[in-house]
């Protein structure tokens, strides 16, 4: 979605600066997927609702973890000297991982709601984070004049609501994941935080 807004809004160059950021920020995502694909039956299967909720958070953790290596390795320089693109470690890098570690959450309820037979709600969740999304950039379109940053900042704003469309369905259901929403959202403040300081010293 931010990529689609930004070929529609923005220029070619803002599409490849988000894109490179995004590529390396995603290798993150790579943590998410090795867990759950080698824990998949532990997780959801073979586990009963309450005991899934430290593992998930675990994962989420864990790929804060990756997002922030990522960064430092950013920061080192080191892939540039092998001639790879790499972006400054600056707002736009840290509000992708805010958005990284969002995403994980996000995945991490969708196997659980998916578990408990609510596809309907995952799919209501879905729509509201685009709605909310969509939203976010018409708003925050004379706020934000850096075309990138509005659309990262409306995909995080999209995360947030589908998250809490998502724990809102499995609370009712009696299967809650407290553990996922306060380390993603933890991390999320967190990375969000450094972005703000980047922001007011250097550009994006």
């Amino acid at each position: 979605m931010p990529r689609a807004v930004l070929g529609f809004a923005g220029s070619v160059e803002a599409v490849a600066q988000f894109a490179i950021a995004f590529r390396w920020l995603s290798i993150a995502i790579v943590a998410h997927q090795f867990i759950n694909t080698l824990f998949f039956r532990r997780l959801f299967a073979d586990s009963t609702p309450g005991s899934r909720d430290g593992p998930l958070a675990t994962t989420v953790l864990l790929v804060a973890f990756a997002a922030l290596a990522v960064i430092g390795l950013l920061a080192s320089g080191l892939p540039s000297r092998f001639g790879v693109a790499i972006p400054r470690p600056g707002t736009l890098v840290w509000l992708l991982a805010a958005a990284i570690v969002l995403w994980s959450a996000t995945a991490c309820m969708e196997g659980a709601l998916f578990r408990v037979g609510a596809i309907g709600d995952q799919s209501r969740a879905v729509c509201a984070g685009l709605l909310a999304q969509i939203a976010a950039n018409l708003a925050l379109m004379k706020v934000i004049d850096d075309r990138i940053l509005l659309v990262t900042v409306a995909w995080l704003i999209g995360l947030a609501t589908m998250i809490a469309g998502q724990h809102r369905k499995l609370r009712q259901a009696g299967t809650p994941l407290p553990m996922v929403v306060g380390v993603a959202l933890g991390g999320a403040v967190v990375a969000v935080s450094i972005a703000c300081l980047a922001s007011s010293g250097t550009n994006p």
